[in-house]
C-alpha cells in the first residue's frame, strides 16, 4: 500500500504508478483451495412433490466449493518522468465469471460461492508531484450477465387414449424454448490513491517512512431476469365436454444484485530499518452495511388465462428475509528481509533474495445473530498468515533488459470456529437440521502461487 511502485499498484494503490521508472511486466499463477466444516443433513423437498415429509431423503448441503485457481498478468510503464500507467488482470482457470444465486434457507457460506470465481481487471495512472508526494486514480472493471427467457409448453389430453388404457399416451407434451438471451456487461468502480515519502523531513527518523492511502467506491451489479412463458392445454374427447383449449400466460421479472463490492478506505505505513529490513502495516475499513446478497427476488409478476380471471391473484416473493450486515475492520502487517547477494553462473550475475512474512485479521460483515428462521448464512472472522520467497537476477535474454524477478508465496486463511444455533420447529421445515444439530462454522482457505516479473 505505502511502498508499491510496480504493475500491482493498479489494484492496490494507483498512486504507486507514479514511481514506475521502467516498463515492467509480470505474470503468475495461483491455486486457491477451500475446505470448510461439513454441514449436517437438512430437510428439503428432495422428491419435488410439493411437501416435506418422511418420503423426502435429507439434503446434504456440503459445502461443495470449487477450486478458484487463476492466472495473473500485469504491466506498467512510465509515460514521462514522474507519470506512469498500469493494468493488472486476474483470470480464473475454469471460468470467466460465475453468476449464481443461492437459496437463503439452505446453509451456505455465501461469501465464497461466487466471489473467488470471477475475473478482476484494474487500470490506473499515477503522478509524482514532488516532495515525495504521489497521487493516482484507477478503475476496476466488474462483469455481469443478464438473462431473458421465453418459452411455451403445449400439453394435450386425449379422452380416447384414456379409454383404451394406453397410459403411456395419455398426454402429449411439447416444450418450445422460443427465445434465450444472455447479455454479458461490465461496470466500473473508481479508486483514488495517495503515497508520501518525506524527502527532506524535519526529523531524521522520517527519512525511511512511507505512507499510503486508497479510497474505493462501492459497486453492485443489478441483474434483471425476464421470463415470459405460455402453457397451452388442450383436451379432446373427455366425456361430454367440448374440445377445450386453455392458455396460461406468465410474465416474471426477478432482480439480483450480484457481486456487491463495499466502499473501502485503506491506509498503510512502511518503514525501512537499515539496509535490509522493511516493516509495514495496513488497516482497511469496509462499508458492508448496505450489502445486497445475490438472492433472486421477484419484483414483478403477472398471470393470465384465457378462460379464467386471475387478475386478483397475488404473487408473493418466496425469498423475503431479514439479515443485518456491519462495517468491518481488517488489519495486516508484515516484514521483508533482503539477504546478501550471491554470484550465479554465466550471464545471470548477482542474485539477491528476499524473505517475506505477514499476518492479518479480517472481520466478517455478517451479524450472524440477526438472522431469521428463513436464513442460514454462514461466515466468521478470518485470521491470515502468509510467507514468501523472492529472487532477483540479471536477465539472460538480450531482448529483455531485466532484471528478472521470481516470487513464490503461500497464504492460509482460517475461519474462526463457531456455530449457528437455530430453534427447531415442531414440524420438518426446509433448511433445518434433520438431527436438530447446530450448524458448524469454520474452515481454511489455502492460496499458493508463483510470479515472474521483468523490466523490458
Amino acid at each position: 500500500m505505502a511502498l508499491v511502485a510496480d504493475p500491482d499498484a493498479a489494484l492496490l494503490n494507483p498512486a504507486g504508478l507514479g514511481g514506475v521508472e521502467q516498463a515492467e511486466v509480470g505474470a503468475g499463477f495461483a491455486v486457491v483451495r477451500m475446505n470448510f466444516e461439513s454441514l449436517p443433513a437438512v430437510y428439503w423437498d428432495t422428491n419435488q412433490d410439493g411437501r416435506i415429509d418422511e418420503h423426502d431423503p435429507p439434503l446434504e448441503p456440503g459445502p461443495y466449493l470449487d477450486r478458484a485457481d487463476g492466472a495473473m498478468l500485469s504491466v506498467a510503464r512510465p509515460i514521462v518522468d514522474g507519470w506512469g500507467v498500469g493494468a493488472s488482470f486476474f483470470l480464473p482457470r475454469d471460468r470467466l465469471l460465475r453468476f449464481e444465486t443461492y437459496e437463503p434457507s439452505i446453509p451456505t457460506y455465501f461469501m465464497y460461492e461466487n466471489r473467488p470465481h470471477r475475473y478482476a481487471l484494474a487500470v490506473g495512472s499515477g503522478v509524482e508531484l514532488g516532495g515525495g508526494l504521489r497521487l493516482g486514480a484507477g478503475l476496476e472493471w466488474m462483469g455481469k450477465a443478464e438473462l431473458a427467457l421465453g418459452f411455451a409448453v403445449d400439453l394435450g389430453i386425449d379422452g380416447d387414449e384414456i379409454e383404451e388404457g394406453l397410459t403411456e399416451d395419455l398426454t402429449s407434451i411439447t416444450i418450445d424454448a422460443q427465445t434465450i438471451r444472455v447479455d454479458l456487461a461490465t461496470d466500473v468502480v473508481p479508486a483514488f490513491g495517495i503515497q508520501w515519502h518525506p524527502i527532506t523531513p524535519e526529523h531524521p527518523a522520517l527519512e525511511d517512512l512511507s505512507v499510503g492511502l486508497t479510497v474505493r467506491a462501492a459497486g453492485g451489479l443489478p441483474v434483471l431476469v425476464d421470463i415470459n412463458g405460455q402453457i397451452n392445454i388442450t383436451a379432446e374427447d373427455i366425456a361430454d365436454l367440448e374440445p377445450t383449449a386453455v392458455a396460461l400466460l406468465m410474465d416474471l421479472q426477478m432482480n439480483i444484485v450480484e457481486h456487491y463490492l463495499p466502499a473501502t478506505i485503506q491506509g498503510g505505513l512502511a518503514y525501512q530499518l537499515g539496509e535490509r529490513l522493511q516493516v509495514y502495516t495496513d488497516a482497511r475499513r469496509s462499508f458492508w452495511t448496505n450489502m445486497e446478497t445475490n438472492v433472486a427476488h421477484v419484483v414483478d409478476a403477472s398471470l393470465g388465462a384465457a378462460l379464467a380471471d386471475l387478475g386478483d391473484l397475488e404473487v408473493q416473493d418466496g425469498n423475503l428475509f431479514s439479515v443485518d450486515f456491519r462495517d468491518t475492520w481488517s488489519v495486516r502487517g508484515g516484514m521483508e528481509l533482503t539477504m546478501p547477494s550471491t554470484r550465479l553462473p554465466g550471464k545471470l550475475g548477482q542474485m539477491r533474495m528476499h524473505a517475506r512474512a505477514g499476518a492479518g485479521y479480517e472481520q466478517t460483515p455478517l451479524l450472524i445473530l440477526s438472522q431469521s428462521a428463513k436464513t442460514a448464512l454462514l461466515d466468521a472472522d478470518r485470521i491470515l498468515v502468509a510467507g514468501g520467497l523472492g529472487a532477483e537476477h540479471r536477465s539472460p535474454l538480450t531482448l529483455i533488459e531485466g532484471p528478472f524477478r521470481w516470487d513464490a508465496f503461500a497464504q492460509m486463511h482460517m475461519l474462526a470456529p463457531g456455530q449457528l444455533n437455530r430453534s427447531t420447529p415442531p414440524e420438518p421445515t426446509a433448511g433445518f437440521s434433520v438431527d436438530e444439530a447446530p450448524l458448524p462454522i469454520g474452515g481454511r482457505i489455502l492460496v499458493a502461487g508463483i510470479q515472474w516479473g521483468a523490466n523490458y
